[in-house]
Parts: C-alpha cells; structure tokens; sequence
C-alpha cells in the first residue's frame, strides 16, 4: 500500500507541475480512495488508520487551498476513514472534526463551478457513524452532542423520511448527563435513590422496544406525574422523558401487529398531555421541535387509512406552535413527510399533497427561512403522489408541474433543480396510466430529460439505463397493438426499437441494454407483434441471441424468452432438446436458469438472477 501511495503522489506532483489543464476528476479521486481502503484493510490497523487519515488530511487541504488540485475528496473517502474511526474505542472528537471538514468542503463548493466543486455532503451513513461512537463515548457531554445531532439530521433536507426514520430506530434518544429534573424552583439530587428506582424501570420498559414497554414506561410517566401532583415526590418528568417513550411507540408502529392498539395515536396522546400542561403554566413539559416531529413521522409510518390526515394535523399543529416558541421549527423535512404521506390516498392525495406545496412554498416566500424551504425532495414527493394517484388527468397534473419546475428555473426565478428522480415520477405517472399515448408521454419526458442535461450541463440529470427502460415498460404495458400495422414513430414497437437501439450501440450516456431491457423487449414483441408476422420469429431469435452474448440472461429475461417463442424455437435457441434430456429436463417447463451456461448469465448480479420482476 505505501508503495501505491508514493506512485500516487509522484503522479500527483508531475500532473500538477506539468502545463496541461488538468481538473479533478472522479477517475483520480478513485485512485486516493483506494490507498485509504489499502491503508484500512492493512493487517497493521492502528498504524494503517493514521495513514489513511494523513492522505485524507492532504485532500482536505490541497482541495480548499486549490480546487483545481486533483486530489479531491468525495463523501466516500470520508466514510472509509471515519468507518475505521468508529470501529474504536472512543473516537468521537476525531468524527465531530471530519464532519467538520465536510461541511466547510460543502459551503465551498455552493460557491464554485461544478467541474470543480467537491460532491461531499453528509449523509445517512455519516452521521451514524458518529451518532454510534457518540453513544459508546465516556467523555462529558456526548449525551448533549447526539441530542444536538439528531435536531440537525431531522433539519438536514438531504436526509429522506426514510433515512430520518432509519437513524431513530437505531439510536435510543440518549439520557441525559445531568439527571436533574426542574420544576419551578425544586431541583432534585441525582442520587435520590426512588429517582434512580424510577429511571431504572423506565428504561428497562423501553429497552423492551415493544408495544408493551412503551405502554409501561408511559403509565409510569403518569405514576411519577400523579405522585408529584399528590405531593407524594417532590420531582416530576420532563419533555425529555415524554420525548423518549413518543419515540418508543414511533419504533413500534412498523413491528406492531395489534390493530388493537395505534402506536402512532399514543403518541399523540402523549402530545396532547403535554400540550395541555404547556397551557396550565408547567413549563418543563413544554413540547418541543422533536416532540413533533417524533409525532408527525409516527404518523408517516402508520398503515391506518386517516394517517395522512394525522400527519398534517400534527403538521399544522408544530406550525402554531412555531409562531409562540421561535426553537420549533417547521422544517424542510417535516413538510416533505406530510406530502409524502398523501400518496397513500390515491383520491384525496393529489390535491391535498399539491395544496401544502403551495402552502409552503408561500410561508418560505413570507419568511425566507431556509430551513423550510422546498427543495428538489419537496418535489420528486409531490410529483410520486401524482404517480400513484387515481385521477383521470394526474400523469398531465404531473408533467406540468415539472414543467413549471423547468421553467421557472431557466428563468431564474426558481433555485429548485430537477433530478432523475423527478423525470421518472412523472413516467411512473403516466405508465400507470396503460393508455396508447404512454409510449409517446413516456419517450417524449426522455428527450426532456436529455435536452435539459445538455442545455443546463447537467450530467446527474443525464439518463441511465434504468431511465431508458422506463420508456420500454411503458410501450410493454400499453394496450395490445399486435392487429395495428407499424406505421410512423409512435407505435409501441417503432419506440422500443428506437431506444432499445441506443442502449445497444455506444452512446453519450454510458446506458447499456440490461437484463430488464431484454426483458421488455421479449415482452413488447410478444404483445404488439402478431405471431404469424414473418418478422416476429427472427426478431425473438436474434434478441435472444444478443441477450446470451452480453450475459444479461436473469430469471425475468429467461421467463420472458420462454413465454415469447415456441417450443422448437425454444429448443433450438437453448442449445438443443437432446442436451437437456440427459440432465432429465423433458420438457420447456423443467428448464431453469441453472440449467443454462454461466457465460450466458455473467452480467447479472446474483440476486436478480432469482428475482422476477413485472
């Protein structure tokens, strides 16, 4: 490894020394990034460790003293480094320091030209590497830290629902150092024995991660509540702890199997409690930014059909609450959850889902609040609840949101980029649609798609394989045209061929034919072209035999050859009924994938060899 590392940098020194014009590229980033996987994967760990960390510490500096220098870092090269960190025993001020780096690498590059800028910005794996070696860390104030952390993953508009939701199942919401509890003008020692007697069955309950233990640690809550209001204690819980068990029953509402019983409704009573107190003047259950959020992403998990109503009930409610307590703030997040809990009601849905776009898109207009403003996550959630929405015109709502997107801003007047993503929702929506025009909507969001990559040098808009396969899904669902003579570009089959062409040849974009386009190809015939068509049997015998040669052959192109050809041209394609015979497979049906030559299936990953996909 050290000695890939010194070809590297006398690479390094001749590349930056010689006159060429020479920018920072990925195919040199995956060069550093190596020596640091090399120096992590050593047999000397502790020694390897602190090699990669000064290789990292080189990109660092050579990149925010000069960002034409090619040694720039990416997200990946501060995973592999802090991956190894949090392997040890106590490393969190080193991952609190690279975070660091990583987002004044982030703020720099807002401000430089794409070419140059470095793609490093913390993501899910980031932060829970540092959420765990803050939870294992002994040092002072590491409780604070994660609690202060978690509020900054919940704001960070980079993190999906999805993600968010990931990272509190993993990490309890930590206890606190400082075991005092306040009210008014009582403060309790940290060793009050029935405190600790307390506290010790509250997190016993929790660690339970069950519908059960939450409903224990929450009568126990109300026990230590009625036992203060007795004057029995003189010591009451506050947010913190009410904050704790809404959160056990937001873990539990994906795992509960009681319909019985609504996580996601006890933990709304819960803020309703504290709300209620809130008014009567206790201030130390005043509810706060994470109590409704932990309410509000409860409710995004939940399978009850009124869930989205909830979630924008609980929505409104935090945006009240942030008029009174300027430390709640109605995130970028927390509007993008609620949206996105729409798309479960494929009626209501779309028209909710647009109205609180609208809505918040005007509430960041009045207050300029980039924590809450709408980003291209705000609309790819929007434009997804239009896909899987009933209306008769929602493909239609759909693109011309995005359109609208697009235009905006060309034109300056919007900042909110479209991505792949948003391109794609808009197909899905008009795939479901199954209607003849859809090849055309669909084909025709691809060429938007490109043209906008090229116009705006945008290469992360540019099209990849799967972008391409959704035009060939929509000509395999749309309705049979196999009695229609092919005439123009718009039939099913002219469009199939059309795309299935480019990704088959070199093109710009780097798309290849994968074992899903196969798949739909064998499809498209089989649907739109008439089997007594002297083009039909050529066509399936030649695509089959391209489908061998790239090693794309995968359960579902399989499935799909067998079901598209007759039995002699089955026979006859696979090498031979006589072959098979003698491995006892008699018949088309007995022919598995296994059966068939590696070479055949060398392209495909594993698993999507034994997954069928429609």
């Amino acid at each position: 490894v050290k000695k890939a590392h010194q070809f590297l940098s006398e690479f390094e020194n001749d590349i930056m020394k010689s006159n060429l014009r020479v920018l920072p590229d990925m195919k040199f980033t995956r060069l550093y990034n190596a020596v640091i996987a090399g120096y992590i994967s050593s047999t000397e760990k502790t020694d390897g460790i602190e090699l990669a960390k000064t290789l990292l510490t080189h990109m660092i500096e050579k990149h925010t003293s000069n960002p034409q220098h090619i040694a720039r870092p990416n997200t990946t090269t501060f995973v592999k480094v802090m991956t190894a960190l949090a392997r040890g025993e106590d490393n969190a001020q080193q991952l609190d320091m690279l975070l660091g780096e990583m987002d004044k690498i982030n703020n720099q590059s807002k401000l430089l030209p794409a070419e140059l800028a470095a793609n490093v910005v913390p993501n899910k794996v980031v932060y829970d590497l540092v959420l765990k070696s803050h939870t294992r860390s002994s040092a002072k104030g590491s409780n604070e830290h994660v609690s202060a952390l978690l509020d900054r993953i919940k704001k960070d508009p980079n993190i999906s629902s999805d993600d968010l939701s990931q990272i509190f199942d993993s990490h309890e919401l930590p206890q606190r150092s400082n075991n005092d509890y306040c009210h008014g003008e009582i403060k309790q020692s940290s060793t009050n024995p029935i405190l600790k007697s307390y506290k010790k069955m509250f997190h016993a309950h929790l660690k339970k991660r069950t519908t059960n233990g939450a409903e224990a640690a929450a009568a126990l809550l109300h026990e230590m509540e009625d036992k203060y209001a007795s004057g029995e204690n003189d010591y009451r819980p506050d947010i913190y702890m009410f904050n704790t068990v809404m959160n056990a029953w937001q873990q539990c509402e994906l795992s509960n199997t009681d319909t019985s019983i609504s996580p996601s409704k006890k933990a709304e009573d819960l803020l309703d409690y504290v709300c209620k107190k809130r008014e009567e003047g206790v201030e130390c259950l005043g509810p706060n930014d994470l109590t409704f959020s932990i309410c509000l992403h409860s409710w995004c998990k939940s399978s009850r059909r009124d869930a989205p109503k909830h979630a924008e009930n609980i929505l409104r409610r935090k945006i009240e609450s942030s008029k009174e307590n300027c430390d709640i703030v109605v995130s970028s997040m927390d509007w993008n959850s609620a949206i996105a809990k729409w798309r479960e009601d494929p009626t209501l849905g779309p028209d909710r889902a647009r109205k609180l776009f609208i809505e918040m898109n005007q509430r960041y207009i009045d207050s300029r609040d980039e924590r809450s403003a709408p980003n291209v996550v705000t609309v790819n959630t929007l434009l997804d609840v239009y896909a899987k929405s009933k209306g008769e015109k929602s493909a239609e709502e759909a693109e011309a949101i995005l359109n609208e997107i697009i235009r905006s801003y060309k034109s300056g007047e919007g900042v909110i980029v479209p991505n792949i993503i948003s391109f794609r929702s808009c197909m899905d929506a008009w795939i479901r649609r199954r209607e003849p025009e859809t090849p055309k909507r669909v084909y025709s969001l691809l060429k938007s798609m490109i043209e906008f990559s090229k116009s705006e040098r945008r290469d992360d808009v540019a099209p990849d394989s799967d972008s391409f396969n959704f035009v060939l899904k929509a000509c395999m669902l749309a309705p049979v045209m196999w009695h229609v003579p092919i005439k123009g570009d718009d039939h099913p089959i002219a469009i199939a061929n059309d795309v299935f062409s480019t990704l088959r040849n070199q093109n710009e974009f780097n798309a290849n034919a994968t074992h899903t386009s196969y798949s739909y190809m064998f499809r498209i015939y089989k649907r739109h072209l008439d089997f007594t068509d002297a083009r039909y049997s050529p066509l399936t015998r030649m695509l089959w035999k391209h489908c061998c040669h790239d090693g794309q052959v995968s359960r579902f192109s399989f499935e799909s050859f067998r079901s598209s050809v007759s039995e002699s041209e089955f026979w006859s394609c696979v090498g031979g009924k006589e072959r098979y015979e003698k491995l006892g497979k008699a018949t088309v049906a007995c022919v598995t994938l296994d059966d068939l030559p590696a070479k055949w299936k060398r392209n495909v990953a594993p698993d999507r060899r034994q997954r069928l996909t429609d």
